[in-house]
This record gives structure tokens, sequence and C-alpha cells, in this order.
């Protein structure tokens, strides 16, 4: 990937983190994710011979406007067919004289019993379609009753450079009006929308690799490495690195870094925060947790004012980042940073010896790639188990909680709810890229219910699923499922079921499936390490991402399986 190098801009690149595009260019802001809500009038529209009798599943309820409204998400830039990509852009400096392209959506509205539908909605820009009421910009169906659907009437509008928001009436086209069978319909209000697009790339995820010149530390500081904590992955990249995987959105210590590609230096914002520590002096000096941020104050001839806090072992700013060597490329559809990395007088002060202050002693590199980065909010985990298979083993069901769901969505199954992400002791922290799946999950999927065997003496429940590349074996998938309830620990391991597709990602819903398999640690609770590996039945997770979570994001540097190559001790 090609990197503008920024190095030789020295001093003038320091003082100018906040000057943003020269005068007489325009900076446009692009519209990349969010949501539409829409509230119809469904009294106005049943006289008008239209009854309302759904939505698609990944229509949000409720919408932003209030509890009768529902929501379509905006389609990122880049998304798959047969969906459309979201072209909307402008210069919130001169909005009307510099907009263009379209705003597209996912989900469809079904009128009369389902024999009508409209959906995959467009918003665009018509001059023709300017009236004293109508503002030019229009609703159109591309699947289902294509065409023109609404003219909208402006109320409030606010396209600032990191978010675009909208509200407006809706007004029945002409186009729907002859469709309807009556022209008189034309123009008459049936609804409010409200349009919150996301302008800005938020940095989920990812990782930082850093090499560290260990001769001069040694020789100058006295600090002789001695290892790396089990968070980081090692070797990193270019060789001879480690990287410092990036805190995710949830969690202790979130990234909380956004920003505008076309123009980063003006509009970044927030930290990059990190897990991971590398220790020295036979573990005596830690230095870890890293937070990356930005201090104007701390810039100056040599300092660009970003620096790099150590949250662990000995706190406070331990890196600044030098103005000689930066390389910025922070585009949608990568994001790379470039550094060269001086030690800063705080931890020089820290090691005693503050004439270290602004030594260099290493280079560091920020890569990620913006995704569509999606959090699981909703759904349920089928199992069907075999009773012959249970036979085997010794197991006869004898009952089942109140939470769980009969049937559930395979044939002969029981269903367990995902817990959300707010769920207490154990909430659901899945996150997944539909464009890069199983490349970007993380996190685990949690639920609520019990099933209990040979006259409840045997208890399983409050299921977890989660991911360890260390049960990867044969046609196991490294997925596994945990009970939290009664037998506690890994109870089955996620096998490939041939000919059924194991994963299936999409903006709108997960699904993941497969064979059920005997763990070893259930196997020997039961007393019979002969059933490890034992088929015992089907499982199918049906899960819909929460309303509102699509973001552009930094997703992890190519697949996850590389974040989960790290060493399990350290290295010496």
């Amino acid at each position: 990937m090609a990197s503008r190098a920024l190095g030789w801009m020295g001093f003038v690149l320091a003082l100018s983190w906040t000057s943003g595009a020269q005068a007489g260019e325009p900076v446009l802001s692009l519209v990349r994710g969010g949501t539409t809500s829409v509230e119809l009038d469904l009294t106005t529209l049943a006289g008008a011979g239209l009854t309302l009798s759904g939505v698609s599943s990944d229509v949000i309820v409720p919408g932003s406007l209030s509890s009768e409204s529902v929501a379509f998400r905006i389609n990122p830039r880049a998304i798959s067919a047969p969906l459309e990509p979201t072209t909307f852009g402008y210069d919130s400096a001169d909005f009307a004289g510099t907009f263009s392209g379209t705003i597209e959506h996912a989900g469809s509205v079904f009128f009369n019993a389902g024999t009508i539908e409209v959906g995959d909605f467009q918003i665009a820009f018509d001059a023709s379609r300017i009236t004293d009421d109508a503002s030019g910009f229009f609703v159109a169906s591309t699947t289902g009753l294509t065409g023109p659907l609404f003219d909208v009437e402006i109320d409030t509008a606010s396209p600032v450079s990191g978010t675009f928001t909208v509200t407006g009436e809706l007004l029945v086209s002409p186009e729907l009006a002859g469709i309807l069978g009556d022209a008189g319909l034309a123009g008459l209000d049936v609804g409010d929308a409200r349009v919150d697009g996301v302008n800005r790339v938020l940095v989920a995820g990812g990782k930082t690799n850093v090499v560290l010149d260990f001769d001069l530390l040694e020789t100058a500081a006295g600090l002789v490495l001695s290892g790396v904590s089990e968070e980081v992955i090692n070797p990193g990249l270019p060789d001879g690195s480690v990287a410092f995987p990036i805190n995710p959105v949830d969690g202790s210590l979130p990234t909380d870094f956004e920003y505008l590609p076309e123009d980063f230096l003006s509009t970044f914002a927030g930290t990059i925060e990190h897990a991971g520590s590398v220790f020295f002096n036979s573990d005596t000096v830690e230095l870890g947790d890293f937070t990356i941020g930005f201090d104007g104050s701390r810039a100056d001839a040599d300092r660009t004012g970003f620096f790099v806090t150590s949250n662990a072992g000995v706190t406070g700013p331990a890196f600044d980042v030098a103005t000689t060597g930066l390389a910025l490329d922070p585009g949608e559809a990568s994001l790379e940073i470039g550094v060269e990395l001086l030690l800063a007088e705080e931890l020089a002060t820290t090691l005693g010896d503050a004439g270290l202050a602004g030594a260099a002693v290493g280079t560091g590199l920020v890569q990620g790639y913006p995704s569509l980065i999606l959090r699981l909010g909703s759904g349920a985990t089928s199992v069907a188990l075999d009773p012959s298979a249970l036979t085997a083993a010794g197991l006869t069901i004898s009952s089942i909680s109140d939470e769980v769901i009969v049937p559930g969505s395979l044939p002969d199954s029981v269903g367990f709810p995902i817990l959300g992400r707010e769920a207490d002791p154990l909430p659901t922290t899945f996150l997944f890229d539909p464009s890069d799946f199983p490349g970007t999950f993380d996190g685990t999927i949690e639920h609520a219910g019990t099933v209990s065997f040979n006259g409840d003496s045997i208890t399983l429940g409050d299921f977890t699923i989660a991911f360890d590349d260390q049960r990867i074996a044969g046609d196991l998938t490294g997925f596994f499922v945990s009970s939290n309830a009664g037998v506690v620990g890994p109870a089955f391991d996620l096998a490939v079921d041939p000919g059924v597709q194991l994963l299936e990602a999409a903006a709108t819903e997960l699904v993941v499936a497969g064979e059920l398999r005997v763990s070893s640690e259930l196997a020997g609770a039961l007393g019979d390490s002969g059933l490890t590996g034992v088929p015992i039945g089907d499982a199918e997770v049906v899960a819909a991402p929460e309303a509102g979570s699509a973001a552009l994001a930094v997703a992890a540097l190519g697949t996850l399986a590389m974040l989960r190559r790290r060493s399990s001790a350290r290295v010496r």
C-alpha cells in the first residue's frame, strides 16, 4: 500500500494538526453509515388503499423518531450485491453547491397482507422535482414496487463534517399517486423521516506493531528485555516486531478514535487503546496496556504531539512520536500510520536519567482496515439433540427451564435466547464484520436457559459460545459451547456438519451452524472419557445485529487467526 511520507514537512507539520484544507479546496464529507427513521401516518395511507402488514427482519424497531417509527440502516460505501453502496458526499462549507450521490438502505415494508412490497430505499436528488413544498430530494423503492414513492419537504438540515442529519415530511409522489389511481394524492403529507448519517471512521480494533532498539535501551537505560504478556502478538509485522492488539469499542479501556479519511489531520479525535505488556529486567519493570493519544502542547520541532502512554507497571507517557519518519495513509479502505518513537521525558525521569529524553528508541506501525463492524444484539441458538446419541451417553432429557424457546429453528429442537449487551452478569460481546467473517469476529455469545438430564440430576445451561484456536482439530472449528449452570465448563465443540454451510454473515443476520461433539471436559465430568468427540446433535445460531450498531471501523489486520496466534507464555 502506498503511503504519503510526511517526515520532510518537519516543524510545519508539527504545528498544523488543525489547519485543515487550504483555502479554496473543498473537503468532501462522505456518508458511510447510520440510519434513516420513518414514521408513517397509517390512517392516511389506509385511506389511500395501503394497509401496513409488516416489515422485514432487517428493519430496526423502533426508530429514532418515536416508539411508532421504524429505521432502515444506511448501506456502507463498500457493500456486496445485491445491496447498493451509498455514494452521498458534500462539502459542509458549501452543501448546496457540492452535494452529490445517493443514500442507500436495506429493508422492506409490506402492505395489504404482504401483496405489496417496497424497500431497499434510495434517497436521491432531482432538481426537476422542486416545488413550493418539495425540496428535490425524494425516496425511491428499489425492490418490489419500484420507483419514487415520496418527495421530501425538508424541515431541518445539519450537514456538518462528521455527521449528516436531516428531518422532513414525506409527501406522496406523483408516481405513487398514479399507481394508487388517484392523482389528487400527490403532495399529501403521509409521515416524517429523519436521516442520521455517520461520516467518520471509528476505530474498533486492529493492532499496533512496535520494533524497539533493545541494544540502546540496555546500554543507555539498563533495560534488558525479559518477555511479553500473552496478549502480545509475536511476531508482528514487519519481522522483528511485536504487535499489541487494539482494544475494541466495548469493554474496559475502549478505543474511541475517529477520523475523516479525506481530512485526517483536522478531524481525528480520541485515543487508541491497546492490550499487552513488555517486561524488562527479569520482569521487574513493566510497560503496557498502551494508549496512543494526542496533546498539542507536546508538539515542537522534533515531536508531532502524538504520544504513547503506559497504563500498566510504570505508568505515564513513555514515548513521543517524532516528526521525522512519520507516514500517514488514513484512507477509507485502509489505515496506516508509521512512526518513529522517542523516549518521553516522563519515562526518562523515571529511569533516573532525564538526559535520555528524546532518544530515538524504535519504530511503530498502526495498521488496520476500515470495515462494517456489527454487534450482536438479539436472536437465539437452537439445539437439536440426538436421542439415540444421548441414550448411548447415558443421558435422558428430564426438563428444560422456562427461558427455553420451544420449538427452535431446527427440526425437533429447542432455542436458547441470546442475552443482550447490557445483561448482568454475562453480556453478549460478540462483534463481526459481515464482509470478512470469520476473519474479524471477537467476543462471546451468551444465552439464558437450562436443560436437565436423568431426573434433573445433571444440568447444563446459561451457555456461552466462544472461540479458542487451541480447540481446532480435524473438523472441529474452534467454536465451543460452555455451560455456566450445573456442570460448569466446556460442554460441546462445534464441528463442520457435512452438507451444511457453517457460516453465513450479512449486514442483517449472522448464522453459525454445525454439529455438536461432546467435549473432553464434559466426557470427564460424565466419567467416560470415551465420549470425547461423539456427535450428540446439531446447533444453529441465528442472530441479528444490535440496532444502530453499524459503524465504519478499523478491524483486525488480516484474519482474526493472526491475532490469535499469540504466545501462550512470555517470550524469553
